[in-house]
């Protein structure tokens, strides 16, 4: 057994191309099968797969917000993944793009919300604690970095 598998891992290294093509195909011609089988098992114990998916979110946090950022925004063009959140992070130092305060929990922003016709993509995204993302909603990010000036600078008079 293990002889069969050390081949068939020398034959996929090899080829990549051709063995992910057909492990594509496989998955177009049983995906109805394998969608039923891991709803079953999710039935069967719901406590033990919420809680492999809490501990997944936990471990790459980056990863869970671009997925469900793409998930909402399934019909726009364009897609953030996890490695565009990490980029935009390191770029950021770990600060807040808004305020400049060090993020320990952060929220992926669109500068140009979606709602005002923003686009998903990777160079429309900051990061910003929790609550400057909160205080902007939907407004454009220049005016909400105006808007922070303002309230300082009269703050300070």
């Amino acid at each position: 057994m293990t002889e069969i598998n050390a081949t068939e891992r020398i034959r996929r290294a090899r080829s990549p191309e051709l063995y992910r093509l057909s492990d594509r195909m496989s998955y177009a011609r049983n995906a109805e099968k394998k969608a039923a089988q891991a709803k079953a098992r999710r039935a069967r114990d719901r406590e033990m797969y919420n809680a492999s998916v809490r501990e997944r979110r936990k471990q790459h946090p980056e990863k869970h917000r671009a997925v469900a950022a793409n998930r909402r925004q399934k019909e726009r063009t364009g897609t953030i993944t996890a490695a565009d959140i990490r980029r935009q992070l390191e770029a950021q130092g770990f600060r807040c793009y808004y305020c400049f305060a060090e993020i320990v929990q952060y929220h992926v922003d669109h500068f140009r919300a979606l709602a005002n016709g923003g686009l998903n993509v990777p160079s429309n995204i900051v990061i910003a604690c929790a609550l400057c993302n909160q205080r902007k909603g939907r407004m454009d990010g220049m005016r909400f970095i105006r808007k922070l000036n303002y309230e300082r600078w009269n703050e300070d008079a």
